[in-house]
């Protein structure tokens, strides 16, 4: 999710409300130790997902709805893509970041790269984290905790060549 999604998610903290504090700041930043509510910052007002985005918004069955229902579709498309998201990171970017890190690739063994892709394993996870913790808002604020999401066909497709 990039900055320009979550802000359009969310109202932003106040610059004093931070997600990450500091017991032993190390050479490349410090560890997540509090919780940042998402939900006290969720504006109602607006779409959980952009409007611009969605294929069938001008859909006269889509336009037929009542605005509930529309704000509803539209977060299940928020959860699809945040889902979707996770479901890549746990089963692309992880595996290629282990495999760099292993030294299964030749010219990759500089202290240097080793360190890049352990911060990136390091980032990709907060990612991870940041798109369930959107989801679960959005679930909770639209009554969508019973909603699936079928697995990303980028993945499917990957595990049937893995298989084959």
């Amino acid at each position: 999710m990039t900055t320009v999604e979550q802000s359009r998610r969310t109202r932003r903290p106040p610059a004093r409300a931070s997600a990450t504090s500091c017991r032993r700041p190390g050479p490349t930043g410090c560890a997540r130790t509090s919780q940042l509510d998402l939900g006290t910052y969720y504006d109602a007002e607006q779409p959980d997902y952009p409007i611009g985005m969605v294929p069938f918004r001008g859909d006269p069955r889509y336009s037929a709805l009542d605005a509930g229902m529309q704000r509803r579709i539209l977060a299940a498309a928020w959860i699809n893509y945040n889902e979707k998201t996770i479901s890549v990171e746990k089963s692309i970017v992880a595996p290629a970041c282990e495999l760099l890190l292993c030294g299964a690739f030749r010219g990759v063994e500089t202290s240097v790269f080793k360190r890049t892709i352990a911060q990136t394993t390091v980032d990709e996870q907060y990612h991870v984290l940041m798109c369930l913790e959107a989801c679960l808002v959005a679930r909770e604020r639209h009554q969508l905790e019973s909603l699936r999401i079928p697995k990303s066909l980028v993945v499917s497709e990957l595990e049937r060549e893995l298989a084959s």
